[in-house]
């Protein structure tokens, strides 16, 4: 399981850095011009959102290598099965954005791009996942002193 942790690491790395440090450029980079049109209040929401998605991904991202670092062949699994259930929910969002920006017709090039790649990286983390043959262990309760 542990390749497609890391894969689905990687894949996060360019919208941590991106969100976080350059959230003009990112939100620009899917919606060219989209953001520009709206009052400046709106904008700056979007821009804070944006930063804020990134910080979420990067918390994720450090929670799931400590998690890791520290827990058992167990836990690793139980983290991948989290970030499959999450990157399918990552994909349903990606496509209602597709459909808002389609309704109002913006114009969304990375759409496509985004998408492939998400679905490729939760493909294979999925694979791998289903792949692993493994039974979790029944939690365990700690014994009291």
């Amino acid at each position: 399981p542990k390749w497609g942790l890391i894969l689905g690491m990687a894949n996060f790395l360019p919208y941590i850095v991106l969100a976080i440090f350059m959230p003009d450029m990112f939100v620009d980079m899917y919606s060219p011009g989209v953001v520009a049109g709206f009052p400046a209040q709106v904008r700056e929401l979007i821009i804070m959102i944006a930063t804020a998605m990134g910080r979420m991904m990067l918390a994720n991202t450090v929670s799931t290598l400590l998690i890791c670092e520290a827990g058992s062949e167990s836990d690793l699994y139980r983290v991948q099965r989290a970030w499959v259930l999450t990157g399918m929910s990552f994909l349903a969002l990606q496509g209602a954005i597709g459909i808002v920006f389609d309704s109002n017709g913006w114009e969304a090039p990375m759409k496509l791009v985004g998408w492939a790649t998400n679905f490729a990286v939760i493909f294979y983390n999925t694979k791998t996942f289903a792949d692993t043959p493994f039974k979790l262990e029944a939690y365990k309760k700690p014994k009291k002193n």
